[in-house]
């Protein structure tokens, strides 16, 4: 696995996400809220003015950074699990996989949960208040918030984000490898129908996308200067 934070780390974190997406598109639809474990009481009257910055490189695991506020945005199509599950970056290019509980809207209620993407489009900047980082049950670290009023959607003009600027390079890297799968998958979809001699082709299997190689741009994101 890459260095965690890298662009390299953020392609494999989204294989783990996207080899489920097959299985949700097929069957498993939005019937109802799904609620987690509130671990603190919804801090809706944080003023975010009031917090202070951190960057994903100084979380620490299994801490509810109290008083702070994480700056990112997603770069993944996210889906539905328990939680809505996507990747998302800090200014420096660091990334996270976030789960987001209590966050499937009622209007959502039957759709597919294999793209919440009308929940979180691709590109969605957040502020993330008191943000809680843990290793979930498959190992990965993953900021976990069980509270909607913990997360803020902010406008591209809001004042925590002036003078801000967003290193692009995981977005790249995931949207690269995401064409190469699709490119791959397109392809052998022909292959086997040029090959079956019938006509018919059968159906195609669901995607299942290779996991990302080092050859992707990647290594440990620019942090600033000197590392």
């Amino acid at each position: 696995r890459g260095p965690r934070g890298s662009a390299t780390y953020a392609t494999e974190v989204a294989h783990s996400i996207e080899s489920m997406r097959p299985a949700l598109s097929s069957s498993t639809k939005w019937t109802s809220i799904s609620f987690g474990d509130a671990r603190k009481a919804a801090p809706a009257a944080l003023d975010l003015s009031k917090l202070r910055v951190i960057t994903f490189k100084d979380l620490q695991l299994g801490e509810v950074h109290r008083n702070r506020v994480l700056l990112c945005r997603t770069i993944l199509r996210p889906i539905k699990m328990e939680a809505v599950q996507t990747i998302v970056q800090d200014p420096a290019g660091w990334c996270e996989r976030l789960a987001l509980y209590n966050y499937a809207p009622r209007e959502l209620s039957g759709k597919t949960r294999a793209d919440a993407s009308k929940v979180l489009p691709v590109g969605t900047t957040l502020a993330i208040k008191e943000p809680f980082f843990k290793l979930a049950r498959d190992n990965l670290p993953t900021i976990r918030v069980d509270a909607p009023s913990d997360v803020v959607l902010l406008p591209a003009d809001h004042q925590l984000l002036h003078g801000v600027d967003w290193d692009d390079q995981p977005a790249r890297c995931i949207e690269q490898w995401l064409a190469e799968a699709a490119a791959q998958m397109e392809a052998a979809r022909k292959a086997e129908q040029g090959g079956s001699g019938s006509g018919d082709g059968g159906s195609a299997e669901p995607w299942q996308p290779s996991p990302p190689t080092q050859r992707h741009p990647g290594g440990r994101a620019r942090r600033g200067k000197g590392k």
